[in-house]
């Protein structure tokens, strides 16, 4: 069997500012793609990822403004990850509001490639209506998995509050073969904020996956976290800082992935009648 080279991601915690305008929206996307590119420029990745509606504002008076800021598949969101993919030469996870044909919004995750394709989106399928989160008022869930093959390695997109379904992950895990998870939330620091790290934890060890769990920066959020397969004192977590932005690189391989579920096999264990 060849090998698969490690993938090295570039995980994005960055501030989003107000946006309450398309106009809003456009010039905030416009800035974040000239800081990504930067770190990227500085020190290359083959994949990007970025937090829940990274495009625009977390608040109920954005939401109100949704018929300016939500997207179409192909929107603003698009253009600019697709722009600084081709020219990084590398795929981006970003989360915008989706607005679909129906005239629904969704809270999505899409993936680009590096010629610039869209490789897939998925819509949030738990909606959170507690803590800081209004969302049920503004969006409709969604009901699709998306599984995409990246670099040789098989990755997912989950958002925020789906973390805390453990048969989602599962399900990407062990049904559809998914090596590495992308979490993407918008934390605030609510009365959910701090059970958050312990289901981020629980997900990557009870699968035997890496688990990318970004936030946005800022006052209320951060401390966004990269868990591995296994955690213990050789292994431990990658926890970005307490609010302010940053950028952190992590590589992830596949003989990490395998060596924990070899060591500790417990897949392989699991009894489907319980």
């Amino acid at each position: 069997m060849i090998p698969i080279d490690p993938i090295k991601t570039l995980v994005c915690q960055v501030d989003v500012g107000r946006t309450r305008s398309a106009a809003d929206r456009n010039e905030h996307l416009l800035d974040l793609q000239q800081r990504v590119s930067s770190q990227l420029q500085a020190q290359a990745a083959n994949l990007v990822v970025l937090p829940e509606l990274v495009s625009m504002e977390y608040s109920i008076d954005a939401f109100a403004c949704l018929s300016e800021l939500a997207e179409p598949l192909h929107g603003a969101s698009f253009e600019t990850w697709r722009q600084v993919s081709q020219h990084h030469q590398c795929y981006i996870a970003y989360s915008f509001a989706l607005q679909t044909d129906d005239g629904a919004c969704h809270i999505a995750s899409a993936m680009v490639n590096p010629a610039g394709n869209l490789l897939g989106v998925y819509c949030k399928q738990y909606l959170a209506q507690f803590g800081a989160s209004s969302e049920k008022q503004f969006f409709k869930a969604g009901s699709e998995l998306l599984v995409l093959d990246v670099m040789g390695y098989k990755i997912a997109p989950i958002i925020c509050a789906d973390i805390r379904f453990p048969e989602l992950a599962r399900a990407l895990t062990v049904n559809h073969g998914v090596d590495i998870i992308l979490h993407q939330g918008a934390y605030a620091r609510d009365s959910t904020f701090f059970s958050w790290h312990s289901f981020a934890c629980t997900r990557a060890l009870e699968n035997q996956v890496y688990l990318v769990s970004v936030n946005r920066a800022g006052a209320d959020y951060g401390q966004s976290i990269i868990v591995p397969p296994w955690v213990d004192e050789n292994h431990p977590t990658m926890q970005l800082n307490d609010h302010d932005e940053h950028f952190a690189y992590m590589k992830m391989d596949e003989g990490t992935i395998a060596a924990a579920r070899a060591q500790y096999p417990f897949l392989a264990d699991r009894k489907d009648h319980i």
